[in-house]
């Protein structure tokens, strides 16, 4: 590792020497964050390498990525530096961040977090990205977990909700004082959260929140369904824990084919009633969508007792990028909206997450709610 602090300082030596017969722009070495990333997959390092320049611009960082194939023979580390620069304001200085890459090789090592302890720079958080399904619970992430700040996962990734979710609430818990997580899955859910919450602004609907009876989460499967998506999981999980609703029974669920496959929830809501406290129902629906990825949503619909009845609709139209908001009154015109959904990237969801740096506490309760919903098997 000390090689590898030698040649940085090299690195940024020829960088800001000037060439004969050019002109030489100044530069600026920056840094407010480590970004670590781990890959236990090396086919997804250059979709990795590809993202991290778009990062610098908005968040400077050292970025160490870490590609292991533990597959065999004999153990090696080989490491690559390399700089990317920016210049934000034409003729200004330009901003130049590092880029570490460490390839593990041959037999699994353990304690690999050892080797990027040294090449940090102190005093700034530590982020880690970690690429792929997190073995939750196993000693490889623990390691891992020791360095961190936060954890930027994402949850589709996951093998086995119905096993992984209450492990990650758990995980969250334990973590608390020493790291926070940021799911790629609730960023892309952002969106969602705020249209559906938008339906709710108006005074005429907001009565209707403690009123709702059944929602009803659709979600793109393309093959046979065993468990609801993690956005499925994660939005009634957020609809849940902020209307303090709480689950009277697991839900369990079967191997169906799409468009079969219907699992139903059902929860004790606190909400104003002549009896008190009321049922209500989620019900998860597996959907035949191909214009829409596999595991994200698709269609909310939220019904909701009283004079009249309501019924509040956010559906994904035929378009990618738009979505059509719906509210229907028993015996009066529905009020429609078409709403425009911003096209996102990976470099963007990951940007997203680099700009929180204590805990998303809503995002935590949301899990430690989908958790609490689930068997674990």
């Amino acid at each position: 590792m000390h090689a590898i602090e030698q040649e940085l300082q090299r690195l940024w030596r020829t960088a800001a020497e000037p060439v004969e017969g050019e002109s030489q722009l100044p530069v600026l070495r920056a840094c407010a964050l480590n970004l670590v990333v781990y890959s236990a997959d090396p086919g997804r390092i250059s979709e990795i390498e590809a993202v991290i320049p778009q990062l610098i611009p908005e968040h400077p960082l050292r970025a160490i990525v870490m590609s292991v194939d533990e597959s065999g023979g004999e153990s090696r580390v080989d490491a690559w530096i390399s700089a990317h620069c920016v210049q934000p304001v034409p003729e200004g200085k330009q901003i130049c961040c590092e880029q570490i890459r460490l390839d593990v090789r041959g037999e699994p090592i353990s304690g690999l977090s050892r080797l990027v302890v040294p090449i940090l720079v102190p005093d700034v958080p530590v982020f880690l990205w970690w690429c792929g399904a997190p073995p939750l619970g196993s000693e490889r992430l623990e390691d891992f977990l020791g360095i961190a700040d936060r954890v930027i996962f994402d949850s589709t990734e996951l093998e086995n909700p119905s096993v992984d979710f209450p492990r990650l609430a758990r995980l969250i818990v334990s973590r608390e004082a020493n790291s926070a997580f940021s799911d790629v899955v609730w960023i892309r859910l952002t969106f969602w959260r705020h249209v559906v919450a938008r339906l709710f602004d108006s005074p005429l609907t907001r009565p209707s929140l403690s009123r709702l009876k059944r929602v009803v989460i659709g979600y793109a499967e393309e093959r046979d369904a065993y468990a609801p998506s993690s956005q499925a999981l994660l939005m009634a999980g957020w609809l849940a824990s902020r209307l303090m609703w709480q689950p009277l029974k697991k839900l369990t669920f079967s191997p169906m084919q799409p468009e079969e496959a219907r699992s139903e929830l059902h929860l004790r809501s606190p909400g104003e009633h002549p009896t008190g406290a009321r049922t209500v129902t989620i019900e998860f629906r597996a959907l035949r969508f191909p214009s829409v990825p596999r595991g994200e949503l698709v269609s909310l619909e939220l019904d909701a007792e009283g004079t009249p009845a309501t019924r509040f609709i956010v559906a994904q139209t035929g378009e990618p990028s738009w979505v059509e908001s719906r509210v229907e009154w028993a015996g009066m015109n529905p009020i429609v909206q078409r709403i425009g959904r911003p096209e996102t990237s990976l470099a963007q969801d990951v940007g997203s997450a680099l700009e929180l740096f204590g805990h998303d506490r809503v995002y935590e309760q949301a899990v430690k709610m989908a958790a609490a919903f689930l068997d674990e098997g």
